[in-house]
């Protein structure tokens, strides 16, 4: 009689799904192979173990199954064995099982900013960056042609004298105000910056500092690279904040990038290059370059260390 009615519960839980049915399968099988092994033994008590023993198995069987594969509580099916109850979702943890699959690293990519960036050597002559915290050798040497009373680098001659003469063309006088200068040439004119700010009466290390805004201690002015030149007009021959209001000023920060220059010193960027706002002095980089720089509203500083890091 429990046999029959044990068996009887699996087979219609059986009826309720898929894997229901297939465990109940299983189980009917287990509760059987119990009852017929015990036949021998005519022993009421040890026919009730058997039926408690295969209900335990029963339980862990249909308990493990249900939450593992199903994932659901307090399942309900309808006669044709679709669930209709709640869906319990069972976060299932796999620290402990991950394997080692053996991927292969992932390939280097490079973005489109990056690639154009890369064409920029910064070992390249036309990329030195020199400034108060990158100097130059006194070994360095270039050589050097005269344009305008000043001598410049021999590799970019043509570049100026275009910019001249197309500058001319529309009607600006533009004129050479300084170009290469020897170490001995910036010693000069750092000391008598500095002076000036001791005679005003500030201390050594002040003077100094001040004076260094203007003019940089020797081995770190682009001038001595001979890629720097200060460009003024027969207008306004003079070095000073009023020149950038200028039409020639105003044309050379607008066309110079044509010809591979920019302006050294913007205005905003004091920061970054340690250096006043100087509308007169511009840098040769080439027109790649150059260009760059102004569609990206960069100074020297942050366009040489973007391509510090993409070429690293």
């Amino acid at each position: 009689m429990i046999k029959k009615k044990l068996i009887g519960n699996l087979i219609d839980m059986g009826k309720k799904g898929k894997m229901l049915k297939n465990v109940s399968l299983a189980l009917v099988f287990v509760v059987s192979f119990f009852f017929n092994s015990l036949k021998v033994i005519d022993l009421y008590k040890f026919k009730i173990g058997a039926v408690a023993l295969a209900l335990v198995i029963a339980s862990i069987y249909s308990g493990s199954f249900m939450n593992v594969y199903n994932s659901i509580d307090a399942a309900e099916f309808d006669d044709e064995g679709m669930y209709e109850g709640e869906i319990i979702t069972v976060d299932v943890v796999t620290d402990d099982v991950v394997t080692d699959i053996g991927y292969d690293e992932p390939q280097a990519f490079m973005t489109e900013e990056a690639a154009i960036l890369s064409q920029f050597n910064p070992d390249d002559w036309k990329y030195i960056l020199v400034n108060k915290t990158h100097s130059i050798e006194d070994s360095f040497d270039i050589e050097t042609v005269s344009y305008g009373g000043y001598k410049v680098d021999k590799r970019i001659i043509d570049s100026l004298k275009a910019m001249f003469a197309d500058a001319k063309k529309e009607g600006y006088n533009l004129t050479m105000a300084s170009g290469f200068r020897t170490k001995n040439d910036q010693v000069y004119l750092y000391n008598r910056k500095v002076n000036q700010y001791r005679s005003m009466g500030y201390s050594k290390e002040e003077a100094a500092e001040k004076g260094s805004m203007f003019v940089t201690p020797p081995n770190t002015s682009e001038h001595q690279t001979g890629l720097a030149v200060d460009i003024l007009s027969t207008t306004h021959p003079k070095m000073n904040w009023d020149f950038g209001d200028t039409n020639e000023a105003k044309w050379l920060a607008e066309h110079c990038h044509e010809y591979g220059f920019i302006l050294r010193y913007p205005k905003g960027k004091e920061d970054v290059t340690m250096i006043n706002y100087e509308p007169w002095h511009f840098r040769y980089v080439g027109e790649e370059a150059a260009a760059y720089i102004v569609e990206n509203d960069l100074c020297y500083e942050e366009f040489y260390e973007l391509i510090s890091k993409v070429n690293e």
